[in-house]
């Protein structure tokens, strides 16, 4: 049979990219379409108990995306969405970096991290902020600055502070540390239907208030033959970053 085509439905975007130095930009983007980007990879779920987590093929949050690279998932790119509106300023000078970016995401991804499984849905429309800040001190150390933020409809919001840094002591032992907090007030909605409860809180988006920590710490030694290295992690179980992909908490864990 003959293929019956529907009516022709219109969509405009538009995206700008200006640089101010061969080390500073500025780039926006209004309705972005993603729909050449490449498909992900098929990943099987049968019998995960954790959200699957995906590589950043949009070339929007890929660029500087370096600056975000850390230990704890603490920012995950793919947790903007549906964008209709995205900033984002870069920075890289010879002694500090920076990174902002800003997004109202139409349909907005929730993960709910417990400390043997993970719930996610997807709900309404949110506006985030991300602010990160390195300092290269030395050619030996560098200490950086989190700050990221996202407000949902109903007065929910989730807040999330961290410091970091990376020291060398020789050219083969190396000191690395992580340490956020938190504060979240849930939305009060359907996006996640689960009536688990873990600790004093529930699954279920009710409106909650939730303050967490997370550290992290790793000392190691390489060399050309050998790498070695004592790892200590530490989240408690009201910890969650709505701009990354914690899929658990309430864990210590010693890795040597």
């Amino acid at each position: 049979n003959p293929i019956e085509y529907g009516k022709i439905n219109g969509n405009v975007g538009i995206g700008l990219n200006y640089d101010f130095s061969p080390s500073s930009s500025i780039e926006a983007t209004i309705n972005p379409d993603f729909s050449q980007i490449e498909a992900d990879e098929t990943q099987i779920d049968i019998n995960s108990s954790y959200a699957l987590d995906y590589p950043e093929l949009r070339p929007f949050f890929n660029k500087g995306s370096d600056v975000m690279d850390y230990s704890l998932d603490v920012f995950y790119s793919r947790s903007i969405n549906n964008p209709s509106f995205a900033s984002k300023i870069l920075n890289q000078g010879r002694k500090s970096r920076l990174y902002v970016l800003s997004a109202f995401d139409d349909e907005t991804p929730y993960i709910v991290p417990t400390q043997f499984e993970s719930f996610s849905g997807v709900g309404g429309k949110s506006f985030s902020n991300i602010l990160r800040y390195q300092n290269f001190i030395n050619s030996n150390s560098q200490l950086g600055f989190l700050a990221s933020n996202r407000f949902y409809e109903g007065d929910a919001y989730g807040n999330l502070f961290g410091i970091d840094g990376l020291f060398k002591f020789s050219n083969i032992w190396k000191f690395e540390f992580e340490f956020f907090v938190n504060s979240n007030k849930e939305p009060d909605s359907d996006w996640i239907d689960s009536d688990k409860k873990f600790g004093k809180y529930t699954v279920a988006l009710d409106g909650e208030k939730l303050n967490g920590t997370a550290f992290f710490a790793q000392i190691r030694r390489e060399t050309e033959t050998w790498r070695s290295y004592i790892e200590y992690s530490n989240l408690s179980d009201g910890f969650r970053s709505d701009l990354g992909f914690i899929t658990t908490n309430n864990l210590r864990k010693y890795t040597l």
